[in-house]
């Protein structure tokens, strides 16, 4: 019945079989074939009327452009082809209500958080092959707001399993546990990256890492098992960091007497 309602509207869901991609031909060549079908789909499944079937299509849509990515040894071209993940997830997460499409907004803000982060690291990568062990004004500007709109991403995440006091919870579900603790630890890294050539300021963003990755030790002190089990790999880095942060926290304060 289900499928004869699919026939009926014009979309019949059916396996479709492809050969491996391994060159960057072959995979633009099916990410176009992807994304055609997923546009004609969206052109039916519209946002008003079709909310979750529609952010489903285009979530896939975003995942064709993160598979391209990974293909192309380009760092403007990768850029430019997680810009057009942001683009399409961006404002569907804006126009959706957190109330009523509360998974739908996680998995959006995450992935966004996630693909802003991974822009601002292949940002630096550029920098670094570049020879630039200090890039432009302008170009400092650039990598710096990608940073702080992922850690916005994150910390709207995060924020959604608070509760009406603004507390979070003392034990997160499984399901959910290591994308939590990933975007304690991404934030913590970002923070820790950020120009900065004010000491101060620099001095506080590593207090930001510092309390970043104290959080997810803490967590892992009253929660070992859960913990262990998804983020062990993770943890492990994590423990080394509030350890090593913190020298380095003293040893700027005592450079510039702060």
């Amino acid at each position: 019945q289900q499928q004869q309602q699919q026939q009926q509207e014009g979309c019949a869901e059916r396996p479709v079989r492809v050969p491996w991609i391994r060159t960057l031909p072959e995979a633009r060549k099916a990410f176009l074939a992807g994304k055609a079908w997923c546009d004609k789909a969206l052109a039916y499944y519209q946002l008003d009327g079709h909310v979750s079937t529609h952010i489903e299509i285009t979530q896939t849509v975003a995942g064709l452009y993160r598979c391209l990515a990974q293909f192309d040894d380009d760092i403007a071209t990768m850029c430019k082809l997680h810009k057009r993940r942001i683009d399409l997830l961006d404002p569907i997460v804006e126009a959706i209500s957190e109330q009523y499409y509360l998974n739908y907004v996680r998995a959006l803000r995450y992935e966004l958080g996630e693909t802003l982060a991974e822009m601002f690291s292949l940002k630096a990568e550029g920098d670094r092959l570049a020879g630039l062990d200090q890039p432009p004004p302008a170009a400092i500007n650039k990598r710096n707001e990608l940073a702080r709109k992922a850690i916005m991403q994150f910390r709207a995440f995060l924020h959604s399993y608070k509760d009406r006091d603004g507390k979070e919870p003392a034990k997160y579900d499984d399901d959910d546990l290591r994308i939590v603790l990933m975007s304690h630890l991404m934030i913590g890294q970002l923070y820790s990256k950020l120009y900065v050539a004010d000491p101060t300021q620099k001095l506080a963003n590593l207090k930001q890492s510092v309390s970043e990755y104290q959080f997810i030790t803490g967590y892992a002190e009253n929660n070992a098992e859960a913990t262990e089990q998804c983020f062990a790999e993770e943890l492990s880095i994590c423990k080394q960091l509030v350890d090593i942060v913190p020298q380095q926290l003293e040893q700027l304060a005592m450079q510039y007497r702060l």
